[in-house]
């Protein structure tokens, strides 16, 4: 085990953490951000076998939120304010293997994650309603495209090691369900499941936590096939993380003590 960062400030913070490849990215705060104020960030990335460490973006004089980055594939991508009021972002990526940092463009976008030649990405339907739609945006040609998981779908995510997207969307009787396709534009699966706050692909498995803060595993190939992982509270359910066959989450023991704990699945 090594230190890979420390915060910058004094009273700062190391948030979003995200690797892919032999690289690591993260995001550093000046403090830790409330409803009325807003820290200034760095976004930094570091290649583990050299140790070389490259800024990727930092908060502007108008303090723009702290983006959430994904990294998966071989390239990072995030998202952050395009201007003061938050209306719009920009979607920026970076490949370590070109050294390239390169726009996505600029809209009503959020929560994006990399796919295997597409960027995945929810775009509000207009900026005063909260729908959305999934779309993805082609690395090769720029093209845009709304893809399966129709209106309000969000939060999707993909994982090295795992051809699977999965997303979240709302449901009946206030449930949402976890919905997963294997590549972009395949055929769909959908559980319905109450308050899932978070749901990630495996190589052949989707994670995700529950109502009551269980971790649950299904069978990509059989939604019948579910697995409890853990029934101990999960702390953070948004980090929970899987790649390949293992998945990852954090569990709070104590109020000074977190625990991270990782499971293999066959």
């Amino acid at each position: 085990m090594r230190r890979i960062a420390t915060t910058a400030w004094a009273d700062g913070q190391t948030d979003w953490v995200e690797g892919t490849g032999n690289w690591v990215f993260w995001t550093d705060q000046s403090f830790e951000p409330t409803d009325a104020t807003t820290p200034a960030w760095t976004f930094k990335g570091m290649d583990l076998l050299t140790g070389k460490v490259i800024e990727l973006d930092h908060s502007d004089s108008w303090s723009s939120p702290t983006p959430i980055p994904r990294a998966a594939n071989g390239y990072v991508v995030w998202y952050r304010a395009a201007n003061r009021k938050g209306t719009t972002a920009t979607v920026w990526t970076f490949t370590p293997k070109t050294g390239k940092k390169h726009k996505i463009g600029t809209g009503w976008y959020s929560f994006t994650t990399p796919a295997k030649g597409f960027v995945v990405f929810t775009r509000l339907i207009e900026p005063s309603s909260p729908s959305t739609k999934l779309m993805d945006v082609s690395l090769s040609s720029g093209q845009v495209r709304q893809i399966q998981g129709g209106p309000d779908a969000t939060i999707p995510r993909t994982a090295n090691g795992s051809d699977l997207l999965v997303w979240l969307a709302p449901s009946v009787n206030d449930a949402e369900s976890v919905n997963w396709e294997t590549g972009v534009s395949g055929r769909s699966t959908s559980l319905v499941e109450p308050a899932a706050t978070m749901a990630v692909p495996g190589k052949n498995f989707v994670a995700f936590a529950d109502r009551d803060g269980d971790l649950e595993v299904v069978n990509a190939a059989n939604a019948h096939d579910l697995l409890t992982v853990t029934t101990d509270p999960v702390f953070v359910p948004c980090r929970v993380a899987a790649g390949g066959s293992t998945v990852a989450w954090c569990e709070q023991e104590s109020s000074t003590r977190i625990m991270i704990r990782t499971v293999e699945v066959s």
